[in-house]
């Protein structure tokens, strides 16, 4: 190609009411751009998946937002960011057409924050029922199970310091239980296996 040659730019314009979201990393430990991210969608029951990649094609290049078409979905379950880091950020019940910027390490479900840390479960693998002890039991403890892509898939209110859990129905895998009290909050890792 010569310097005479004409470039011709393409925008895609429609006029559909389709649904979408538009994300933007920022990283911290991480490089500043986010590259080489992956970017995991879950909305209206399908998964999307994005890398953010930086510099491809001749004349080109890729923006630093990744896009994302979610036609009729109203709202996008979870997001979660993998960053080249190890870090894992999850958002979950995100408003859907917006442009988010996510930044590293902000919406962690790690389970090292520990605001709480006075309960125990047993068995950890289980294969049928975890059992839950909290040792200083108040009155407005609430347990929410999280599966690994941050969407809450089961809440109890505890009603005394011993209760149970069956994940009977769900996958094999990876859940995280959290605790929310008066005094704090406490998230811990269980390991479900059938």
């Amino acid at each position: 190609m010569n310097d005479t040659e004409n470039n011709f730019l393409w925008k895609n314009t429609t006029n559909n009411a389709n649904n979408w979201i538009k994300v933007k990393l920022q990283g911290t430990t991480s490089n500043r751009d986010g590259i080489g991210s992956k970017i995991e969608i879950l909305a209206g029951g399908k998964v999307q998946y994005r890398y953010t990649l930086n510099g491809e094609g001749y004349l080109s290049q890729n923006s630093n937002t990744e896009f994302f078409g979610l036609k009729d979905a109203t709202a996008i379950e979870s997001l979660k960011v993998t960053w080249l880091s190890g870090t894992v950020d999850v958002l979950t019940n995100v408003a859907v057409n917006q442009s988010i910027t996510i930044v590293e390490g902000e919406h962690t479900l790690s389970i090292n924050n520990v605001a709480l840390n006075n309960f125990n479960i047993y068995p950890n693998p289980s294969n049928t029922i975890f059992n839950i002890e909290l040792h200083d039991f108040g009155s407005r403890e609430i347990l929410s199970v999280y599966d690994i892509f941050g969407r809450k898939i089961k809440t109890k209110k505890l009603n005394n310091q011993k209760t149970n859990v069956n994940l009977n129905g769900f996958s094999n895998g990876v859940y995280f239980f959290k605790i929310t009290s008066e005094n704090g909050n406490s998230i811990k890792k269980v390991i479900y296996k059938k």
